[in-house]
């Protein structure tokens, strides 16, 4: 299905800023196929700027996903920001949890306004996500928002986004981070056992081996499911 003539426009227009592509491109584009144009009228896409650049605090450029200009204010959108902490294994990386706290500081000085949306905002609560969208623009249409009102939401969004880091920090294995451990185990065991030892030295360490797979299996299950270990 084609695009409307105002977003084809709109991705020429600022061609330049996706040239070189990023991780994040997919889902900027997704937020204003399904939510933005959905949320307000498609003609205002004009006062859209995608990968806005600002300077930090420490003379350095940064960028933020948009900026949506609205009666001559600027309210910042992000898009997934999570997965922008996180390392090439998945993990939060502490330095770059670090390193957005200064960039989001210096970014508040620069705008007016900041909503944050994650994946699921976009993907799986899309209509609640285009609702909310358009009251807290219509808001700043009609100057209903003060600094304080503002401050207020922002620090309300940060407490949510700490509370998705905080889980994603403490978060324990799932179901296949155990079935990858396990197999793990299982190629380090047959590895063991195919050596040309004596076939009785073998026999032992195959008896050691399965030994030490229940247990850890079984302690790796029991911890999973917040069962107590107890040893008399």
């Amino acid at each position: 299905m084609p695009l409307p003539i105002e977003i084809d426009a709109f991705y020429r227009k600022w061609e330049h800023r996706w040239q070189h592509g990023h991780e994040n491109s997919f889902l900027e584009k997704k937020f204003i196929e399904e939510v933005f144009c959905f949320a307000l009228h498609i003609g205002e896409i004009e006062n859209l700027e995608p990968q806005y650049r600002f300077i930090d605090d420490l003379g350095g450029n940064r960028f933020i996903d948009f900026v949506l200009h609205v009666n001559g204010k600027k309210l910042a959108i992000e898009l997934d920001g999570i997965t922008k902490l996180k390392n090439e294994d998945g993990a939060i990386d502490p330095e770059r949890f670090n390193d957005f706290l200064i960039r989001q500081n210096s970014l508040l000085k620069n705008v007016d306004d900041l909503v944050r949306y994650s994946h699921s905002h976009i993907v799986l609560l899309t209509t609640e996500t285009r609702s909310g969208f358009r009251q807290r623009v219509e808001l700043h249409k009609k100057n209903r928002l003060s600094p304080n009102d503002i401050a207020e939401r922002i620090q309300i969004d940060n407490e949510n986004f700490r509370i998705e880091v905080r889980q994603q920090l403490n978060q324990k294995p799932t179901n296949e981070d155990i079935k990858q451990i396990i197999n793990e185990l299982l190629k380090q065991f047959i590895n063991n056992s195919n050596t040309n030892q004596h076939k009785l030295i073998r026999n032992k360490r195959f008896t050691v081996g399965v030994l030490i797979l229940v247990i850890t299996v079984l302690s790796i299950f029991l911890w999973k499911i917040k069962l107590p270990i107890k040893f008399k």
